[in-house]
């Protein structure tokens, strides 16, 4: 994704809070320990249980799976996966013979795997190669292989862009977004959209790792909320000139989708310019969309009570407090408050590449007026959750 490189898996997730605070905590995906056997019922057999696979015993272990995910990701020309590595004969692990890059790409050969199987031995046996210089084009050049070059073009809103940003040496969107999702589309709504009479594609599902820009707090972009509730409690930051990565352990943010969530997202897809509101004439496919009675008769009776003073609109908050009247009122000013972990690849940056841990703090319904943290991090933060405060470890603010 940047030249600290980068990548996630694209197993399909299920739709998460459109804000954050959904009341339903995802359970924890660990089996408990020594479970009870149950008792199956007569005259039946018990179901097939896998072995649940060995615990890593290395470093090695936990990253190998995480990069064959980032490189193999479905949808792509070669879905098992295509490896770009180096010649062994040319002594990739010495710096000595690695600062000529005509030399690198001279001697760069394609592996084509057979299998998910075949792409993991692979990555184990030339894992040392992904570590030294030049390791991070290698990775870029296998997802990019894996992909396609030509169906990348095909996603790619502008195929003359380039995937690298030419001044501050960050992935372009278009890559950032390939890593994530799999797809290398150039926007960050949710799904497609017409606009201006020209189909922009976006981002068509959950993943497990999200984005939020700090570019949408001056209001340059507006980041869907596939990407701002991913399957995992992981975002990537984007401030304009560098990508860094938020963590927490807190698995309640990306708790299930509600009923109002999902009406946020759907009724977002009509109102393409973020603005609130939608018009009228398009009441009755959002109603369709979420499977509400959409009948034309009962649609117009809603146009009436929606829009009383008939200027062809209607607002998001109406909509809601019309269809979803319970989970609007059930809210109650509460704060949450959890650990949080913020990590930046540039030295120069926090004058040592390390993790910087903060406690959060996140107000349901925060007071617009107040500000009391107006950092760039904070901000950034912002656009996803309006009440965030963060007290960083140190008191020394992270670079975003």
């Amino acid at each position: 994704v940047s030249s600290d490189g980068g990548g996630a898996d694209s197993e399909p997730a299920k739709e998460m809070c459109t804000d954050g605070h959904c009341d339903e905590a995802v359970p924890d995906p660990s089996p408990p320990s020594n479970p009870p056997l149950a008792t199956p019922p007569a005259f039946t057999q018990p179901p097939a249980v896998n072995p649940p696979p060995p615990p890593p015993t290395s470093a090695d272990d936990l990253v190998t799976p995480s990069l064959s995910s980032g490189v193999g990701e479905e949808g792509g020309t070669n879905p098992d996966g295509c490896l770009a590595v180096s010649q062994e004969h040319t002594v990739l692990l010495s710096t000595d013979h690695m600062t000529d890059i005509d030399m690198f790409h001279n001697n760069l050969i394609i592996h084509k795997c057979e299998s998910r199987e075949s792409l993991l031995t692979t990555l184990r046996q030339t894992l040392h190669q992904l570590t030294s210089p030049y390791g991070v084009l290698l990775f870029l050049y296998s997802a990019i292989l894996t992909k396609g070059v030509q169906l990348m073009k095909q996603e790619i809103a502008d195929p003359h862009e380039p995937l690298i940003d030419r001044v501050h040496g960050h992935g372009g969107q278009s890559l950032i977004n390939l890593f994530i999702t799999g797809r290398a589309v150039t926007y960050v709504f949710d799904n497609d959209r017409e606009i201006g009479g020209m189909k922009c594609f976006g981002i068509d599902k959950q993943p497990c790792v999200g984005f939020l820009a700090f570019l949408e707090h001056l209001r340059y972009c507006a980041v869907g909320s596939y990407l701002k509730n991913p399957n995992y409690p992981l975002w990537i930051l984007a401030s304009e000139t560098h990508l860094t990565l938020f963590f927490t352990l807190e698995l309640n943010l990306v708790a299930p989708e509600t009923e109002e969530c999902r009406a946020r997202r759907v009724f977002s897809q009509y109102d393409t310019e973020d603005c609130g509101f939608i018009s009228s004439h398009c009441l009755q496919d959002v109603m369709a969309a979420l499977g509400l009675v959409s009948d034309i008769e009962y649609v117009e009776i809603m146009k009436t009570k929606l829009d009383p003073d008939v200027l062809g609109i209607v607002l998001l908050n109406n909509f809601l407090d019309e269809f979803y009247p319970d989970q609007r009122t059930k809210r109650t000013r509460q704060t949450h408050s959890f650990k949080v972990y913020h990590y930046n690849g540039l030295v120069k940056s926090n004058n040592t590449v390390a993790y910087k841990e903060g406690k959060a703090c996140i107000e349901d319904f925060p007071n617009p007026s107040i500000v009391l943290d107006d950092s760039q991090i904070s901000t950034c933060l912002q656009t996803k959750w309006r009440g965030i405060e963060i007290v960083w470890q140190d008191t020394v603010v992270p670079s975003l």
